[in-house]
Formats: C-alpha cells, sequence, structure tokens
C-alpha cells in the first residue's frame, strides 16, 4: 500500500500514477509476514531493554558527563539495532537503511524513564516516487510534540556505502543525505531543538557485517559536519 502525507501529515491513498508526492509507509505496514512481524517485536523489546538498561545504569536526572558517557555506554548494540532494521527498508532496488536514534524526553516523576531508543528504516518504493530515509522516519519522531524529546544525543546510520546522489562524494561509510543533512541543520535553528550542531552522526557500513564487534568501516561526525564533508557551504541552509 502506498501512502500520501499532505500539509497536515495525514495519510490517505494514492493512485499508482501519482508522480513527486512524498510516500510514507508506517513502521507496522512493512512487517507483511509472521516472521517480520516477529522481528519487528524483538526489535521493539531490545529498544526498551536498552532504554531501561541506560535507566538503570544513569537513572533520570543524568548529568552531563553521563549523558556524554550514554551513547558510548550502548553503542554497539545501537549499531545492532540499526543493522536489524534494515530488514524493514522498502526500495524499489533494494537499498536498504536502518537508523537510530539515542535520546532523552521530557518526563514528570523521578520514577519515569527518560531514555528514548527509536529505529526506522528507510522506503523508495519506485524509481520516480520521492524517497523518505530512515533518518526522515526519525525527525518525524523527533519534532512531535507528543514525544517530548528533548534532546537526541546522536543517530545511528547503517547502510552500505555509495556515492552521495548530490555531492557525489563516496566515503568509507553512508552519510546522510542531502536532504537529511540539511533538515537536520534547520531543526537545529529552532528554538529549544532537541537536535544540535554537536549532535552525534554515527554511520557505519553494513557491506561486510560479520557480527557488531568486527563491523570495522564506522565514522563519527557531528550534524555541524555534514556539509563540508560533502564540500558544501552551510550557507545554502535556510
Amino acid at each position: 500500500m502506498r501512502y500520501a502525507i499532505s500539509n497536515d501529515m495525514d495519510e490517505m491513498k494514492i493512485p499508482e500514477s501519482t508522480s513527486n508526492v512524498v510516500h510514507k509507509i508506517p513502521f507496522e505496514e512493512r512487517a507483511e509476514t509472521d516472521e517480520e512481524k516477529g522481528a519487528l517485536d524483538r526489535l521493539r523489546t531490545r529498544a526498551r531493554s536498552l532504554e531501561k538498561i541506560l535507566f538503570n545504569a544513569y537513572g533520570s536526572a543524568p548529568s552531563s558527563k553521563k549523558i556524554g558517557d550514554a551513547m558510548d555506554y550502548v553503542r554497539e548494540d545501537l549499531i545492532e539495532v540499526a543493522h536489524s532494521a534494515q530488514q524493514f527498508g522498502k526500495h524499489y532496488d533494494n537499498f536498504r537503511v536502518g537508523a537510530v536514534i539515542l535520546g532523552l524526553r521530557h518526563t514528570e516523576k523521578p520514577s519515569d524513564n527518560p531514555w528514548i531508543v527509536l529505529f526506522n528504516a528507510n522506503t523508495k518504493l519506485r524509481k520516480q516516487d520521492n524517497k523518505w530515509c530512515a533518518e526522515q522516519y526519525l525527525m518525524d519522531e523527533v519534532e512531535k510534540p507528543e514525544n517530548k524529546i528533548s534532546q537526541v544525543l546522536g543517530f545511528i546510520i547503517v547502510g552500505k556505502a555509495r556515492a552521495d546522489d548530490v555531492s557525489h562524494v563516496h566515503g568509507v561509510t553512508l552519510t546522510p543525505c542531502k536532504i537529511c543533512r540539511d533538515r537536520m541543520m534547520q531543526i537545529t535553528k529552532k528554538s529549544e531543538s532537541a537536535v544540535t550542531p554537536e549532535t552525534e552522526v554515527f554511520t557505519a557500513n553494513s557491506e561486510n557485517w560479520h557480527g557488531v564487534k568486527n563491523f570495522g568501516l564506522r565514522k563519527i561526525q557531528r550534524v555541524k559536519d555534514l556539509h563540508a564533508f560533502h564540500r558544501e557551504n552551510e550557507i545554502e541552509i535556510d
């Protein structure tokens, strides 16, 4: 099933012939078989487990140092979740990207867990469709007021490396595309933004996956680094 998203973000079924429309597929709709539904349940359980691990390790009001340590504390687990999320990518030429964010959300009581782990994967069902990247789905969640996300510690992105479709830079890992790096920077300019120029962007190459411990090709950047890496000027960002 294909979805067109209107300005008010309502979903509706669209004709096959419609072009230049953003197609977004709810994650649940991508798990069609019992095996896929089981895999999705395991991913959700893993994400909730990581949230509990962080809560037990750092509590409900972590210091700046603890927040800084948290990403490294669960990094390998987050890579594995992002890699597992790849299977839910829906792409016409099987180019699948999985992504995760680790963040903090506003809570009302000290007993509430502020840690949040969200995952998603990319979609582009036909060549003529506009893509919706794994990072875009996650940024949608970050910007939803009901999620109360106050800080994104980092993005973890796993996919096969290939040349950027705008800058043509080909790195050892797949870094966010022009649409995503523009949107990340735009979010940083909003008041009380959960994403800042210093937010970590961690990328890993899944081409020769032999388990997390053997995942060799990695890159750590910051949101503020992405345009320079692709030889673009930040002045291009509105």
